[in-house]
């Protein structure tokens, strides 16, 4: 089989899903969502009002195949403590730029702000193509932000998604990021995601807060 094939028996659509999870945390580390009246924590990602880009890595266990994937997010509040999403990605094998996966999902976040805690749980439903399949896809994620200080904090999420069709097995993540800003308007964020089967992604993103 193809180095592709190695990783997975539908290996395009189990490894987009795979790099949606990666590089969705990553995007969503780096927009975050924002109900301007509310007082608390601006430490974090929840409770802001994005415009963001990031760029993800995923070392593919198991294989020799190493794959890459960016994207941009945008988010509005609708509420004190609910935030829409709305999500691109572009996601390619190393050395195979010919193979590539594209990816649209909207999704919400609900969080509840406990002084520098903050618990949240979130949903996505999307649609990914590439040159050889396409099809839905749904993830859910909950988690926690803990703040670090006035401009830094910590945030802590597991993860699961998969195709809507169920002839793909989906996959659990844990990840585990940080994001600082650095003045009033830009922030800096990483994360690393530990995906189910061993597959292990790092990300880094740049994001616009007004």
């Amino acid at each position: 089989p193809s180095a592709v094939q190695s990783v997975t028996k539908k290996p395009n659509m189990n490894l987009i899903t795979k790099l949606t999870i990666a590089s969705s945390i990553a995007a969503s580390a780096a927009v975050a969502q924002t109900a301007p009246e509310a007082p608390v924590s601006t430490a974090g990602l929840l409770g802001q009002r994005h415009v963001s880009a990031g760029f993800g890595y995923i070392d593919v266990n198991h294989s020799r195949v190493d794959a890459f994937a960016t994207g941009i997010t945008g988010n509005l509040p609708v509420s004190a403590n609910v935030d829409l999403s709305v999500s691109y990605a572009h996601s390619w094998l190393e050395s195979m730029s010919s193979v590539t996966e594209d990816t649209v999902s909207a999704g919400a976040t609900v969080f509840f702000a406990d002084q520098g805690l903050k618990p949240f749980a979130g949903a996505a439903v999307g649609y990914t193509w590439n040159d050889f399949d396409n099809g839905a896809l749904w993830t859910v994620e909950a988690g926690v932000e803990y703040a670090l200080g006035a401009r830094s904090a910590l945030t802590v999420s597991a993860g699961y998604g998969d195709l809507f069709d169920g002839d793909n097995e989906g996959s659990f993540s844990a990840t585990v990021g940080a994001n600082t800003w650095l003045n009033e308007g830009w922030g800096l964020t990483a994360d690393v995601t530990l995906v189910e089967g061993g597959d292990l992604g790092v990300s880094a993103g740049v994001a616009f807060r007004f």
